[in-house]
């Protein structure tokens, strides 16, 4: 199991999708509302909380798994939940083999796969992150 580090964020809004997804914030909050107190921002990001994000993370993620080819992204296209993800292996080699192509093909997608963990503790020496909780959340549950 492994996490796509600051998934939403990894994402960038094309400049023409910008006006879709903009604020307004107050120059100054003791002035009254008026136009010149008005500032207009625009986000560059896929922000989280928004209805779409979701949606916007996983078709990146399958987008850049299939263009990989690999066999493990296949695997990990069909069990990849947000951003999390689940691979199965019968043996510490298979699984050292499938989590370093796995940080591989994220790599190559400029995503970084951490926080890996595993019920086989060399794969967990392995593949430690510096400052891993001992406590392990998937789907945000601990």
């Amino acid at each position: 199991m492994a996490d796509v580090e600051k998934a939403f964020l990894q994402l960038g809004l094309e400049e023409a999708d910008r006006d879709a997804v903009r604020f307004i914030w107050l120059k100054d909050i003791k002035e009254p509302w008026s136009q010149e107190n008005v500032q207009v921002y625009r986000f560059c990001r896929v922000a989280f909380g928004v209805i779409s994000s979701p949606f916007l993370s996983a078709a990146t993620i399958r987008h850049h798994l299939r263009q990989s080819g690999e066999k493990v992204a296949y695997e990990i296209e069909e069990n990849v939940y947000a951003d999390n993800v689940l691979m199965a292996a019968t043996s510490t080699k298979e699984a050292q083999e499938k989590c370093r192509m796995a940080k591989v093909i994220f790599k190559e997608a400029l995503m970084n796969l951490r926080e890996f963990t595993s019920n086989d503790q060399l794969i967990n020496d392995e593949f430690a992150d510096e400052g891993q909780k001992e406590t392990v959340k998937f789907l945000g549950i601990p």
